[in-house]
């Protein structure tokens, strides 16, 4: 078994018990079969192989809500996405004036593959995509999955 350094680790915010559950059985599926899309289609996104899932994917923890890591990156996320659909949300106005968004930290050539994807191009010029996530509450479950 490998050796983890904490840099090594995932972090996830932890919830209820069957939620966590789910977390980590998606990790390791993740790690270990790669994504579920379909080669063909998703080629142009460039996603990792199988082989780099199992190599980056090494060992997933779960952080209570008091967490302060958990706390940043919570609001962050949150703040994609709300400023994804309300315009005029400040704190999301705010990244982006700093140039915070992920969608600003990649090259801009590989800002459609590797930025935020989203359906409003007024917030996010860069994305030329402009892909609309879906829903993951309708999606398959894996809760048979064990971690």
């Amino acid at each position: 078994m490998l050796e983890c350094r904490d840099d090594d680790l995932t972090y996830f915010e932890m919830d209820d018990p069957g939620t966590n559950q789910r977390v980590k059985s998606y990790y390791v599926n993740l790690r270990f079969n790669g994504l579920a899309f379909d080669e063909k289609n998703s080629a142009k996104y460039e996603p990792m192989t199988t082989e780099q899932f199992a190599y980056t994917l090494l060992s997933i923890e779960g952080k209570d809500k008091a967490n302060t890591l958990m706390q940043i990156s919570n609001s962050y996320i949150y703040s994609i996405a709300r400023g994804g659909y309300e315009a005029g949300y400040d704190v999301y106005d705010q990244i982006a004036k700093a140039g915070r968004l992920i969608t600003d930290q990649v090259p801009a050539e590989k800002a459609g593959i590797l930025g935020i994807k989203s359906f409003n191009q007024k917030r996010h010029p860069k994305n030329t995509k402009g892909r609309v996530l879906p829903d993951l509450r309708r999606g398959p479950h894996t809760e048979d999955l064990q971690a």
